[in-house]
């Protein structure tokens, strides 16, 4: 993102790291393909690992407001207005 100008982007699309892998440190320290996938029938076991799905409830939400600052920042400033449904 460093590399995209300020104040250009028209819509951020993005699929952070839900950090969703238990409710205990444990539970969220095991592997992304231990958590997540399944050995049967060559699913997607069969990827590599990811990191960034191991973070508490803190860290997850400053994780997420460092990331939607900067999303904001490359935004069009029309686009950065809250706008009622």
């Amino acid at each position: 993102m460093g590399e995209i100008q300020d104040g250009i982007v028209d819509m951020v699309l993005c699929d952070p790291p839900y950090s969703s892998g238990g409710l205990f440190a444990g539970d969220r320290k095991k592997s992304t393909r231990e958590k997540y996938c399944d050995d049967d029938y060559n699913g997607a076991a069969r990827f590599q690992n990811f990191s960034g799905d191991n973070m508490d409830q803190r860290s997850f939400t400053e994780f997420m407001r460092m990331v939607l600052s900067k999303c904001r920042q490359k935004a069009k400033p029309e686009t950065r207005k809250a706008r009622a449904p």
